[in-house]
């Protein structure tokens, strides 16, 4: 007997300033509270041009109603 499988990662772009089509699309997200856009538990990328070479901090989100259960 097989194993279900793990649940699908969702995989999404929160905000980005470039190229100016895909900002104008996702401007409206920067509104929203966060855990309307992730669920507690998941992991964001975070990518800066400050940031040295090509490097990116990821960050699990984790919400404090969310730690109480």
């Amino acid at each position: 007997r097989a194993d279900p499988p793990p649940p699908a990662r969702r995989y999404s772009t929160l905000y980005m300033q470039a190229p100016p089509a895909l900002e104008q699309q996702l401007r409206p997200n920067l509104d929203k509270p966060l855990k309307d856009l992730i669920e507690s538990g998941d992991e964001i990328t975070v990518t800066d041009p400050v940031f040295p070479g090509s490097k990116s901090l990821a960050l699990k989100v984790v919400f404090e109603d969310a730690m109480a259960e």
